[in-house]
């Protein structure tokens, strides 16, 4: 290993010197428990740090985390120049989120952000979208005059243009959608309204009722029509655009799609019950012009509430075809139309299938309302 000249006398310097020349990364993990023997417990932190420094040369973070939990067991402390490391070893090893874990880490071991950690935790943010920590990252290193990497700039330039995209995109998705949803709302109030768009009521004494005309169903079925489009616009994006509000790689994001999952639901249902009783009751007791009116006012307001808030959500990219996803549920359903299932509940064999590419935690099984 080119050890043996330096006797029991080795310098902290002569180690570096040495591990800075291997490239064999077995032979540098070897080198590392050598010099550990030789020189105080206090600096073995500067030998990981080389090693690290040469996983991340060679690209294999997986061996890095690997020593750096082995360096923890030891009692070895990690400083920020071991952060700095690994931090851009995943990232260079397209790890995102192993950055952002190691990031958030640090605090636990003293360790303040530098530099190098603030320029490569700016290029991970902007690179997963996470705008709010990148510009929080850019302002705090504008304010010590750190300087930032070329890469974490171009990256931030890049998220700015894919939100712009984004934004626009989303917008205009779900400004047709609320406004579809609002325009079917309203025409069907309008029915309720005006007494040309319904049809007369009728004579408690007489035994028929005129029928409406052809252009009051026409005018009810265009209402019709735009409340299902405005549904389908907005309804299969409610839970999927409400999860993406959270960081699935964090404990905090984690709690807060269980959070969220448990209020969706509950307000969901628990404005199902108000429509079922109070709003049914003011359409057949009170008025059905004041009873179409409710959620027509209360779509108008949660359309106000929705834009006020925009500047604020995370907006991800859509990806895949819903298309080709409906075709592979067919395919698959038929190839495997004869299988049989595992000897536990079938609910949860059913469900218990997590996609290799899927982000997000899988929710936990239950039987308590929360």
């Amino acid at each position: 290993m080119g050890t043996t000249g330096l006797g029991d006398n080795v310098k902290e310097v002569d180690a570096e010197h040495v591990l800075h020349n291997i490239t064999n990364p077995e032979i540098a993990i070897l080198a590392v428990k050598y010099f550990q023997k030789k020189i105080e417990p206090e600096r073995h932190v500067v030998l990981y740090n080389v090693l690290f420094k040469l996983f991340r040369e060679i690209n294999d973070f997986e061996k890095a985390e690997k020593v750096f939990e082995e360096m923890l067991q030891r009692g070895v402390k990690p400083d920020v120049v071991t952060f700095s490391t690994l931090i851009r070893c995943a990232s260079v090893c397209s790890l995102p989120h192993k950055s952002v874990e190691l990031f958030e880490r640090m605090p636990s071991f003293g360790c303040e952000p530098d530099h190098n950690v603030s320029s490569s935790m700016i290029y991970v943010y902007a690179r997963t979208g996470n705008v709010d920590m990148a510009l929080k990252l850019y302002d705090d290193a504008k304010n010590e005059k750190w300087p930032v990497r070329a890469v974490a700039f171009s990256a931030l330039i890049k998220m700015y243009v894919f939100v712009v995209l984004i934004f626009i995109k989303v917008k205009k998705k779900y400004i047709n959608g609320f406004l579809s949803l609002k325009q079917g709302l309203l025409a069907i109030q309008l029915t309720a309204v005006f007494k040309n768009l319904h049809p007369p009521s009728c004579a408690k004494e007489s035994s028929t009722c005129i029928g409406p005309t052809a252009g009051q169903m026409t005018f009810l079925f265009s209402g019709f029509c735009l409340l299902l489009i405005g549904a389908a616009g907005i309804r299969p994006c409610n839970l999927a655009f409400g999860v993406d509000q959270f960081n699935p790689k964090t404990e905090s994001g984690k709690k807060g799609i269980n959070s969220f999952f448990n209020w969706y639901y509950f307000t969901f249902t628990f404005a199902q019950m108000i429509s079922l009783s109070l709003i049914v009751y003011v359409q057949s007791s009170v008025s059905w012009a004041i009873g179409l009116g409710i959620p027509a006012a209360l779509m108008l307001l949660a359309c106000v509430l929705f834009f006020m808030g925009d500047k604020l959500y995370v907006k991800v990219k859509p990806s895949g075809s819903p298309i080709k996803s409906i075709v592979q549920v067919l395919v698959v359903a038929v190839k495997k139309r004869r299988v049989k299932l595992p000897a536990q509940h079938p609910m949860l064999s059913l469900f218990d299938y997590v996609p290799s590419k899927c982000d997000y935690p899988k929710l936990p099984h239950t039987y308590q309302f929360r």
